[in-house]
């Protein structure tokens, strides 16, 4: 073996490691307008713990604006714990299935379904891309067929050094729900991953299409 040789995950690794990660602060955008619709003790509770500075952040960014990553993950680290890992799972949901069907995100959507893709599992194919859309410098996406109906989504090369990965694994997982529930509405999507490697910002999404039910059946 050749001294210094890197691989290919080194690779994704170095290259993630010296960018600014950010994401599109319509989401964190939907996350907030959310727990500001909470009755007002656990709207409180999820929020007193974030900075002012940060939820000013939030709120002034344009929706299609970038928002530093480390403000976002202060944000939803405090909202994760204050409403527990099914609630924030629910939440990102719905943040991505909002950000999906915005006029911009909502176009190339629509698009995308007009030139690329007729049936869901092309439109699992096209994951990679709108990942690219939502965030920067948090790795990369890639989708591999597991059966007829069957994906494994691969997450690579996010830098779990510097923010909580287990928190991003779960927002991503709730985020993918919601971004396919509109890509194919009418194809109910299970999701599931598989022990988050953090050494190497990795994991590995399951997600199994449940194909539609003819009215008589």
């Amino acid at each position: 073996m050749i001294r210094g040789a890197i691989g290919l995950d080194d690779v994704v690794r170095l290259r993630y490691a010296t960018n600014v990660g950010r994401i599109r602060a319509a989401l964190p955008q939907f996350l907030l307008q959310a727990v500001e619709g909470f009755e007002p003790e656990r709207r409180d509770r999820a929020l007193s713990q974030v900075s002012p500075q940060t939820l000013d952040a939030i709120r002034s960014k344009l929706p299609i604006g970038w928002l530093e990553m480390t403000l976002h993950m202060e944000f939803v680290g405090h909202l994760a714990r204050a409403v527990g890992p099914e609630e924030y799972v629910s939440l990102w949901t719905a943040s991505g299935r909002n950000f999906m069907e915005r006029p911009i995100v909502g176009g190339l959507v629509g698009m995308a379904k007009r030139l690329f893709f007729t049936e869901p599992r092309e439109a699992v194919r096209y994951l990679p891309r709108m990942y690219s859309v939502g965030v920067e410098g948090l790795g990369e996406v890639t989708v591999e067929d597991n059966g007829e109906h069957m994906f494994v989504v691969k997450l690579r090369g996010f830098p779990a050094s510097r923010w909580d990965f287990d928190n991003y694994v779960l927002g991503l997982a709730g985020a993918t729900q919601g971004a396919c529930a509109v890509m194919f509405p009418a194809w109910p999507l299970d999701i599931g991953f598989d022990p988050p490697d953090h050494d190497h910002g990795a994991v590995d999404y399951r997600l199994t299409l449940r194909p539609e039910r003819s009215d008589d059946s």
